[in-house]
């Protein structure tokens, strides 16, 4: 089983051109939403579910990282997802 836990500093520069747009759209989503964990991946009321593959992907880049809120497990965007996606989307690629 994969741990999402880590406090390890991000190993890789990740560029916007690294990710296809799905994985851009992930990253988006679980900057926006908190998200819980559900059955295949992870998602928010009403929001579109972000697939335990893209969740690992966006961990291994280290664009995300696991954190516990009130006992429950979340997803939280780390400082270098939140840059790449200003990145992203001032070159209109969001």
């Amino acid at each position: 089983m994969m741990s999402f836990i880590s406090d390890k500093p991000a190993h890789v520069i990740a560029r916007p051109s690294d990710l296809t747009s799905g994985q851009r759209k992930a990253l988006q989503i679980l900057r926006d939403y908190r998200v819980k964990r559900v059955k295949g991946g992870w998602q928010a009321p009403g929001s579109p579910k972000v697939t335990l593959s893209t969740a690992k992907y966006l961990h291994f880049k280290r664009l995300v990282i696991r954190k516990d809120d009130r006992g429950q497990p979340r997803l939280e965007v780390t400082q270098a997802g939140r840059d790449l996606l200003d990145v992203a989307e001032s070159r209109g690629q969001g």
